[in-house]
């Protein structure tokens, strides 16, 4: 599990034509934290995660580490969970996750 206790400064959204991240935010750290939502009918395949990750990376310049968090009502591919496990710095959550208390 990724940053169980990450604490966060400023955030926000970034959209700059042509790039767009959902949610964008600081760590007290110098972490630059980024998330992505999708809410489409088909599960979130590792083409989504990959287009996410490579907009991050033209901003997180400075940053101390890039966490990534991709939010997906349908869930997502194999294919997907074996690029997060490559990767080290993703976060999958499901819709289930995103409503538990």
């Amino acid at each position: 599990m990724l940053e169980q206790n990450l604490i966060l400064g400023l955030s926000g959204h970034l959209y700059a034509k042509p790039l767009n991240v959902d949610v964008v935010a600081t760590g007290l750290n110098g972490e630059l934290v980024a998330g992505e939502c999708k809410w489409e009918a088909r599960p979130t395949g590792s083409d989504v995660l990959g287009t996410f990750a490579d907009r991050v990376e033209l901003v997180s310049d400075g940053a101390s580490r890039t966490l990534l968090f991709l939010f997906s009502k349908p869930g997502f591919t194999d294919e997907c969970k074996a690029d997060v496990l490559r990767r080290g710095n993703v976060r999958l959550v499901t819709v289930d996750e995103m409503f538990e208390l």
